[in-house]
């Protein structure tokens, strides 16, 4: 079935990252390489990538296709991607929703046998069976708070990232195609990140080239 796949594909995705800071740096080093040699030398780093939609993007470019139908196939790619991702998402949030309610149904239905059975019934049993009813509210409020919500929860934020990269790559390539200065380039695509991702590829970049210094040393 359709929701089958798309749910397997998620669960091979998720071993991916998705940093934009990584991204912003192979998108800046691409506009270097373009400005210098032209279009046609990024084929060969286009063809090392293992992002498809990146490689993709790298081709249309490098195949000399019209600006506006690169943009109009991958705009079309993010969002076909993100309904693919949206339907796998939307079933856990419906799990998550059910679930209490048929929790609740199942205590319904043991209060019910418990009270048919109540005339003549032994007391001290009356305890066991009203747990034994309630115990279907409990997994229903396990199922939605513990299983179905936290994974659609962490699959929406897959979802973001995966979408802010494509975004990125989408909006460099255009830019690259257009010859724009690398270093504006590089200033325009950070834009799209908020202030902590900033801060963390900064970190990071500043880690680097501290151990570069130290191994120069």
């Amino acid at each position: 079935p359709r929701v089958r796949r798309q749910r397997q594909m998620c669960i091979r995705d998720s071993s991916n990252t998705f940093d934009p800071q990584v991204y912003v740096d192979q998108l800046t080093e691409l506009a270097q390489i373009a400005r210098k040699n032209g279009l046609l030398a990024l084929e060969e780093k286009g063809n090392e990538q293992e992002n498809s939609f990146f490689k993709q993007a790298i081709m249309l470019v490098v195949d000399n296709n019209d600006p506006e139908r690169v943009r109009s196939i991958l705009e079309n790619e993010i969002e076909q991607t993100s309904e693919r991702h949206q339907a796998v998402i939307a079933m856990y949030e419906r799990g998550s929703n059910a679930a209490p309610a048929f929790g609740m149904i199942g205590t319904l239905i043991g209060l019910i046998n418990m009270l048919k059975n109540l005339d003549g019934a032994d007391m001290n049993s009356l305890g066991p069976d009203m747990a034994v009813a309630l115990i279907t509210t409990f997994y229903g409020s396990l199922l939605a708070h513990v299983v179905f919500n936290p994974i659609a929860a962490n699959l929406t934020a897959r979802d973001e990232e995966e979408i802010l990269c494509r975004q990125i790559i989408m909006e460099g390539i255009m830019a690259i195609q257009s010859g724009e200065n690398p270093k504006f380039l590089r200033e325009r695509l950070l834009t799209f990140m908020n202030e902590k991702q900033r801060e963390g590829g900064e970190a990071a970049e500043g880690a680097d080239d501290g151990g570069k210094k130290r191994r120069g040393k």
